[in-house]
């Protein structure tokens, strides 16, 4: 006996991410392609990866530069609780080349690296998305950092 699909349809849609940071300031984003197979439910979502940088000047005498980027490999999962469908993403960050330089100015007015911090922390990435709810208007989920905010989106279409 052959199992009904999982699904009336397959669907296609996009996992978007927003990454935004208030010191120094930069505000990304970056959008990865989903489908989703009706006859097992099977989630395929394509790599992405997202690029940041940011450069303030504090009060003329210091300045903060922050740049890095991060490479994706997402991978999800539909799952089914209590009759509600919903989509388990771990988007699988990695962290590259995230380094904060601190910068003063020297006696000739120059700037002068002081100091130069590694981030070597990987953002928490592993979503929950509401199936129904980003199919009708995209379903979102949002970690707030102490200097700025992620945001998660994952829409989906019925493919016909």
């Amino acid at each position: 006996m052959i199992p009904d699909p999982v699904l009336t349809n397959d669907y296609q849609g996009q996992l978007f991410v927003r990454y935004t940071n208030t010191l120094p300031p930069w505000d990304v984003s970056t959008t990865m392609a989903v489908h989703i197979d009706k006859e097992f439910g099977l989630v395929t979502i394509n790599g992405g990866s997202l690029s940041y940088s940011g450069d303030t000047v504090i009060n003329n005498s210091s300045r903060l530069v922050r740049s890095g980027q991060w490479s994706m490999n997402p991978i999800g999962i539909l799952m089914e609780d209590a009759g509600i469908k919903y989509i388990d993403v771990d988007a699988q960050v990695t962290v590259q080349n995230d380094v904060q330089r601190i910068y003063a100015k020297n006696n000739e007015g120059n700037w002068q690296l002081v100091n130069e911090t590694p981030f070597n922390e990987t953002p928490y990435s592993v979503v929950s998305f509401g199936f129904d709810e980003a199919v009708l208007n995209g379903s979102y989920q949002s970690l707030v950092l102490a200097t700025g905010s992620i945001v998660w989106r994952l829409t989906l279409t019925p493919v016909p």
